[in-house]
């Protein structure tokens, strides 16, 4: 793994100085980085992400999304099949047009499952599945350095680091 330091963090133009966390002789890599108890968590994702391959970040998402299916009882077979085409995506074996399909049928999936947690507000049972999983399906199958650049993506967060 690549050892940096904290001018190859400065170089990526964080909203504020690395040094707030860091020290300035600071040296590293996307391990040491996220394993700093000082760092806030969003902070680590927003440095790694350029620090570590897509096909890594993008696994890494469908790890995530997975895992996120594995608390849903009876999930979507359109989000297992997101998480299926997203893999295969990050391995070669999948084209954009692929992920394309696979992105529209999950959010086919959040807005039937959406309408059945509206419906189920007034009935006895639950939705057949939480939105939420279905949101990191969704998420990940655009996966890219550009979907996840949280500074200009995630701006109420980022806020909060910025005007600190």
């Amino acid at each position: 793994m690549s050892m940096y330091t904290i001018d190859d963090i400065r170089k990526m133009q964080p909203c504020y100085d690395p040094s707030r966390y860091l020290p300035e002789d600071w040296r590293g890599d996307a391990i040491t980085i996220l394993d700093d108890p000082y760092i806030p968590e969003l902070d680590k994702i927003w440095v790694v992400r350029n620090w570590l391959p897509e096909r890594t970040l993008r696994l890494f998402a469908v790890w995530c999304a997975r895992r996120a299916l594995s608390l849903v009882a009876d999930p979507d077979p359109r989000s297992v099949a997101a998480c299926d085409v997203a893999e295969k995506f990050a391995n070669g074996e999948a084209s954009k047009a692929d992920l394309q399909t696979a992105r529209e049928a999950a959010a086919a999936a959040i807005a039937a499952n959406g309408a059945n947690a509206a419906n189920a507000a007034n009935a006895t049972t639950p939705p057949p599945s939480p939105p939420l999983a279905l949101i990191a399906i969704i998420w990940l199958i655009p996966y890219s350095r550009r979907m996840i650049s949280y500074p200009k993506r995630l701006t109420n967060s980022a806020a909060s680091f910025c005007d600190a």
